[in-house]
């Protein structure tokens, strides 16, 4: 996996792959920045324009929470380009905001899944990029 952003902050970190063309795979830890999700947009922008689309695997099972501002600028570019996306979760607060962008997106018919356990998210991921292969 290629390395395509990565940002730290002292209250956080943020590290974005490309597991294949048009499949991303992030990692974060802690809380989560504006300019994390600037960086989620830019490099989600950027592989969605190249491959023609974009499935997104975000492990935030380690987020104890977010900036709004992030949370919103997500949403809207999602809204916008419509990516399938996963969204590994842990705590509670960040839960609920997963869950409150995957009914804006709902109601468009975007996708949006979200997770509370790692295997069904790795099953998940592990699925996606065998077919991504093919």
């Amino acid at each position: 996996m290629e390395v395509v952003a990565e940002c730290e902050t002292d209250r956080g970190s943020l590290r974005v792959f490309r597991v294949a063309q048009g499949l991303l795979r992030s990692t974060a830890t802690g809380h989560m920045a504006l300019d994390f999700a600037h960086a989620l947009v830019r490099v989600g922008e950027a592989e969605w324009r190249a491959a023609g689309g974009l499935v997104h695997f975000l492990d935030w099972s380690a987020v104890t929470g977010y900036e709004a501002g992030g949370r919103k600028l997500c949403t809207d570019w999602a809204l916008k380009r419509s990516p399938e996306l996963h969204v590994l979760t842990s705590h509670r607060i960040v839960h609920m905001g997963v869950s409150t962008a995957a009914l804006a997106l709902a109601v468009t018919g975007r996708k949006l899944y979200s997770y509370v356990e790692r295997i069904r998210f790795e099953d998940a991921l592990a699925t996606r990029s065998v077919r991504t292969t093919l």
